[in-house]
């Protein structure tokens, strides 16, 4: 794995009663920071541009949604839900994975591909295909994969998980399966280098990561402890930056015997070799609730929410420049009069964050909104009221100037379908 020479060395900016400790690459835990160094958003630099990325082709001044929304074509009596988005095809394509259940005991996972990208109809997406039937499906994160496949990491009923590395987009069925165990709940799956991929598997009070590599994997212990099932990740050059909640007593990677609840969230860098480098850890007063993670030219944006026990927190978020050997952040997103619900989702544009995220001031209707973060600021929002439920689902376009949002629409439940928007971004307002 290719090693940084510099290190995490000081503690850039906090907020919202959050503390960060920096740890000095491939070492333990550090001492704490001062935490008392905010007001620092939107100070630092602009995280610069290129990289594998292309860099952006200008700045995203507002967005403009594409009416009308577009749907997954739907099965009368049928409940579609948790839909989830991921790049197919030679990447002008999008394929929506999503849930549906048909009648008691009845529940599969079904996809859909389209192209977003292409002048906008708002017509439904068709043909539905059947990757997989189970009656107590539960949890199927999605990836990029090669040969314009996408991957995926489903748990059948009994805790049995496993992971299908070329999923074809338009065809039935999962193609070859790869178990990772008997007894777990699939968080997240990644792409990687040529033929890798990173999934993460909960199981019990422990947290692994499954480096798969073809119809091969190996496994890595991230954390142990009460509460150690939030965790996502995003590739990096030849490996993967991944962001967990980790007991506050834990080590830096690895188990602990603390039964704490899991309120520090931590950063790794894990190369495709197995290796593990602990880069950052942000100590808070609350557990966290979820964490998403987009990749960024120089290193990958980390986005969370912790949860209340009665008081709003803020989502909060911060760049890990693994260029620059840095962290810049956290910062808060979300305002103090905001209400932010379950579920969001991240992407990147270029070297932007985008956040995908529900808003719920007024208690009815939630509103559904998309936030780009540019030069590690908040530089516009655009807030729709779709009707929507559940979790969402954000993906970038190839030339980083559009999103696409996927959600559960539609009330009765018994009618719920997914819908679609696209963001488009535009500049020199």
């Amino acid at each position: 794995m290719r090693e940084l020479a510099c290190l995490f060395a000081v503690l850039l900016a906090t907020g919202c009663g959050s503390r960060s400790r920096l740890l000095e690459l491939g070492g333990t835990a550090g001492m704490s920071g001062s935490g008392g160094l905010g007001g620092t958003a939107g100070t630092s630099g602009s995280g610069g541009v290129g990289g594998g990325f292309g860099g952006n082709p200008s700045s995203c001044d507002e967005l403009l949604v594409q009416t009308p929304f577009a749907s997954v074509e739907h099965a009368p009596g049928s409940e579609d839900t948790e839909p989830a988005l991921v790049a197919t095809g030679d990447g002008s394509d999008v394929t929506v994975v999503f849930e549906r259940a048909e009648a008691i005991g009845q529940h599969s996972i079904r996809h859909a591909t389209f192209s977003p990208w292409q002048p906008w109809t708002g017509n439904a997406i068709a043909p539905v295909r059947l990757a997989l039937s189970d009656p107590a499906l539960y949890k199927y994160p999605v990836a990029k994969s090669d040969n314009g496949r996408f991957a995926m990491a489903p748990r059948l009923g009994g805790g049995l998980v496993l992971f299908a590395p070329e999923v074809d987009p338009n065809a039935d069925g999962l193609g070859e399966v790869l178990p990772l165990g008997n007894d777990g709940v699939p968080l997240f799956a990644a792409e990687g280098p040529p033929g890798f991929h990173l999934v993460g598997v909960s199981s019990g009070m422990m947290l692994s990561a499954h480096i798969v590599n073809g119809m091969s994997a190996s496994q890595q212990v991230l954390a142990c402890g009460l509460g150690v099932n939030v965790a996502d990740a995003a590739p990096y050059q030849d490996g993967w930056l991944v962001a967990f909640a980790n007991e506050p007593t834990a080590p830096p990677v690895g188990c602990s015997a603390a039964a704490n609840g899991a309120t520090r969230l931590d950063v790794v860098r894990v190369g495709a070799d197995g290796a593990i480098t602990p880069l950052t850890s942000v100590e808070g007063d609350t557990p966290i609730a979820e964490v998403s993670v987009a990749p960024h030219p120089k290193g990958a944006w980390v986005t969370w929410r912790t949860a209340s026990g009665g008081v709003v927190e803020p989502i909060q978020y911060l760049r890990a420049d693994l260029e620059a050997g840095k962290i810049e952040g956290p910062w808060s997103l979300s305002a103090p009069t905001d209400v932010p619900m379950d579920g969001l989702d991240t992407a990147a544009l270029g070297d932007r964050l985008v956040v995908a995220w529900g808003n719920d001031p007024a208690n009815n209707p939630p509103d559904l909104t998309v936030s780009v973060i540019e030069n590690d600021a908040l530089k516009t929002q655009a807030v729709i009221e779709p009707g929507f439920f559940g979790h969402l689902s954000v993906i970038g376009s190839p030339d980083e100037r559009s999103v696409l949002v996927a959600w559960r629409d539609g009330e009765p439940i018994s009618q719920s379908h997914i819908g679609l928007a696209r963001f488009d971004c535009l500049t020199g307002l």
